[in-house]
């Protein structure tokens, strides 16, 4: 895929519903959560104490955003991370994080 030429022909860059979806905090515990294994849709009421509404709402999001993949076996559906990269995406993340917290604390001890 061309990137340069689908983000010229459209109003979003494409790469920007990754990074939405992964504005939410809660959204990044469920990405945690996928990237250790596969978890049925009805077990993340319990594990965020979320109304199962808004944990629907989180996975179509990251769904959408192609960080989830998922299966229907019965009456359940099943999610996984879509990509070994998501896992990376999130090492990368804290990555940065541990790098700015490092730097706030080298300008604290001046």
């Amino acid at each position: 895929m061309n990137l340069k030429k689908v983000i010229k022909n459209s109003d979003e860059d494409p790469r920007a519903l990754i990074f939405k979806a992964l504005s939410s905090p809660k959204r990044i515990y469920i990405l945690e959560l996928l990237s250790q294994k596969e978890h049925c849709g009805g077990d993340f009421e319990k594990l965020l104490n979320v109304k199962q509404s808004a944990i629907s709402r989180h996975l179509a999001i990251l769904y959408r955003a192609g960080l989830i993949n998922k299966k229907k076996i019965g009456s359940n559906i099943y999610y996984r991370v879509s990509s070994k990269k998501v896992n990376r995406l999130l090492q990368v993340a804290n990555e940065i994080m541990k790098e700015k917290t490092e730097n706030v604390r080298k300008l604290l001890d001046r």
